[in-house]
């Protein structure tokens, strides 16, 4: 299977890169932190406005669906200090 981009925006790339940063300072980063580090690093920087469409970013939400039972989950990708699980 063709991998595909990963996009990032300019604005979402700061605000990932202090998280990580504060992590690796606080001794809280993980094999999570160096996976995402790594990720960054391959990522096509673009301004906001040139996402494409079908391209998920911080702030997006997504509806799942299983496909096995049909059931489907609505999620919405945010930063770690905006998480609401419930």
């Amino acid at each position: 299977m063709k991998q595909r981009p990963i996009f990032v925006t300019k604005s979402d790339l700061q605000r990932l890169k202090v998280l990580l940063a504060q992590q690796r300072a606080t001794s809280k980063a993980s094999k999570y932190s160096a996976k995402l580090q790594a990720e960054l690093e391959k990522a096509v920087v673009v301004e906001s406005k040139e996402v494409p469409a079908d391209v998920v970013t911080m702030r997006s939400t997504v509806e799942l669906a299983d496909l096995d039972t049909g059931n489907t989950e609505v999620y919405t990708l945010v930063f770690p200090e905006e998480a609401d699980v419930a």
